[in-house]
């Protein structure tokens, strides 16, 4: 297909390739990534969790001794780390303390954001190491390397500044931004009183 535009022409030439490295590679070891952020402090603080899993269509499953059940799928666009009453789990044999929902205000603000801020910190990381690699090494610039840093960019700030809920089982799952900006409400009362 042939543009007028030099600059559409090129930019058409590398978009099919882009959203094929940033769909099939990217996103997944960007889930991945995030959700360690999540499952790192969830930990840190107590909270125990229900599972870690990568991919979709449940492959391999193995237990930990934490509780932790550990799954591994096709890693295709989904990685999910599920604290106990998050998404209101009813388990009354876990102490209360072992509840995401019970936790400090503080500590569900810092779980919730900690996915992105991985993220961030990971592709920032990358982001130096190609630009220095540019610099000292000669290797050469792409477009196709600056849109992908552009799209991972774009979508950990819209999760961390787009405030909303997914319908889930008769309830909703809220996403990163509803769960810290309700955490920083709960905070800000607490500390009221």
């Amino acid at each position: 297909m042939y543009f007028d535009n030099p600059l559409i022409e090129y930019l058409h030439e590398y978009l099919w390739r882009t959203l094929l490295v940033f769909i099939l590679l990217v996103v997944p070891i960007e889930m991945i990534i995030h959700e360690l952020g999540h499952f790192y402090f969830q930990r840190k603080y107590g909270i125990r969790v229900l599972f870690f899993k990568i991919g979709i269509f449940n492959i391999v499953k193995w237990g930990h001794k934490s509780g932790t059940d550990f799954i591994l799928g096709v890693p295709l666009l989904k990685a999910e780390s599920r604290g106990l009453g998050e998404v209101g789990d009813k388990k009354i044999s876990d102490p209360e303390s072992f509840y995401y929902a019970h936790r400090h205000p503080k500590e569900r603000f810092v779980v919730a954001v900690a996915g992105v801020m991985a993220t961030l910190l990971v592709m920032t990381a990358c982001l130096i190491v190609y630009i220095v690699a540019q610099k000292n090494f000669g290797f050469p610039e792409s477009i196709l390397i600056n849109l992908i840093f552009m799209l991972v960019a774009a979508n950990e700030i819209i999760n961390l500044f787009v405030p909303f809920k997914l319908p889930w089982k008769g309830g909703s799952i809220p996403n990163d931004a509803f769960v810290a900006i309700e955490s920083l409400w709960h905070w800000y009362k607490f500390n009221k009183k």
